[in-house]
């Protein structure tokens, strides 16, 4: 993927996207080593719905006797709805495929695999070749037949042909245009032929400090979707800079900013000339349309995430940059400074200290909201089934009429 004159060390964080996103081997870790497992602790408490046991110092092992990693989805699910975080990430109850799913994955697989192309391929006509590539390989699958009447249910094997209803050929067919349209979408925000990621689909783990002295450490892995060297962008725009609302830079893409946003600036380049290790700007895809600007800075906890996991294991991100590929596009920055990191990690602390009190109460109450629209789960939470308290509002309720963002 291009990257020139960068110290060794850092080339240790370029991963290979020519595999699939599930495929990808290499992780970024905070430690030489990580456990799955905890030392048995002298005094326990368990959660008899759900087989968790949470040790006195605040490991949290699954049935399985694995010790919980969290992950920015995971967290956000919580802070969403907590009985959504338990069917989902505990529990792991089985959640059908939808179409917006299906694209979501798809143009990430298309996107992260154009990167391994030569600049001068990565072309819209590229991508969209191996998107069709990608579905043609999956749509038969088990989990994305039974979208559009294809093989999978039944015992049906990818290989399985049979007649197919009209109304599913044309649902088939709307839902490949408008995956098309997200792709399309995606090239008016960037020119990828200009970019030189350090990697795509990159794992990286570290295990947070918890606000409790005598509690353990809190683990958290993520997949980050791309990551940038800054002076790479740098390139891109002659000034070193992003545009401000509404504006254009100055390869013509345009661009929005967040309310902690700045552009690159020197600082944030960390030139390998002058023997400083470069700075990393972490790029996360929405195939969603972009949220209302009251939840905007909501949408970037995820990167604050990852950024907090960067600087773990002594990679420092100093901008994120969110690209929403639905509603025409927009992109939106943020700077990630050290104020930005703290308030991160305390309000990871504070998140992880309210988990820990509902696996050690068995307590994931619903939280009921616009979002339970898209939740698999709807026809048996308590929230939708005579529960004897009517559930609380959450912030899902005052979200956008569209489906979750992927």
């Amino acid at each position: 993927m291009g990257v020139k004159s960068l110290p060794q060390l850092y080339l240790s964080l370029a991963v290979s996207t020519t595999q699939r996103p599930a495929s990808v081997v290499r992780m970024l870790s905070s430690t030489s080593s990580t456990s799955s497992t905890s030392s048995t602790s002298t005094s326990t408490s368990t959660s008899t719905s759900s087989g968790v046991t949470v040790t006195d110092d605040g490991k949290v092992l699954l049935r399985s006797g694995k010790q919980l990693r969290l992950s920015p989805s995971s967290i956000s699910a919580f802070e969403q709805c907590p009985l959504l975080f338990k069917l989902r990430h505990i529990d792991r109850k089985p959640e059908p495929a939808t179409p917006e799913l299906a694209a979501g994955i798809l143009v990430h697989e298309t996107l992260a695999e154009l990167f391994t192309r030569p600049p001068q391929q990565r072309k819209l006509e590229v991508a969209q070749t191996i998107f069709r590539e990608r579905w043609r390989e999956q749509r038969r699958s088990k989990r994305y037949g039974p979208l559009f009447g294809l093989g999978g249910e039944n015992g049906l094997t990818p290989d399985d042909e049979r007649p197919r209803a009209h109304v599913d050929v044309e649902r088939e067919r709307a839902w490949g245009l408008k995956a098309f349209e997200t792709l399309r979408s995606y090239f008016t925000l960037e020119s990828p032929a200009r970019l030189s990621p350090m990697g795509c689909e990159t794992k990286v783990a570290a295990e947070i400090p918890s606000a409790c002295e005598t509690d353990a450490a809190i683990p958290i892995t993520g997949t980050i979707d791309r990551i940038d060297v800054a002076e790479a962008l740098v390139e891109i725009g002659a000034d070193g800079s992003s545009s401000s609302d509404g504006s254009s830079s100055s390869d013509g893409r345009s661009s929005s900013m967040g309310d902690r946003s700045a552009g690159i600036s020197d600082n944030a380049v960390g030139s390998s000339s002058s023997g400083r290790p470069p700075a990393f700007v972490v790029v996360d895809y929405k195939t969603g349309k972009a949220p209302p600007p009251q939840f905007r800075n909501d949408s970037f906890f995820q990167l604050q995430i990852y950024a907090l996991l960067l600087q773990e294991t002594g990679r420092r991100a100093n901008t994120l940059r969110l690209l929403f590929l639905g509603g025409g596009g927009a992109v939106f920055e943020q700077r990630m400074d050290d104020e930005l990191l703290e308030q991160t990690r305390g309000r990871l602390r504070e998140i992880w200290q309210r988990m820990l009190r509902a696996f050690r109460q068995d307590a994931f109450p619903p939280n009921a909201g616009r979002l339970c629209d898209w939740c698999a789960h709807r026809a048996t939470c308590p929230a939708f089934a005579g529960a004897s308290s009517p559930p609380a509002q959450g912030d899902g309720d005052a979200q956008d009429d569209a489906p979750p963002e992927v």
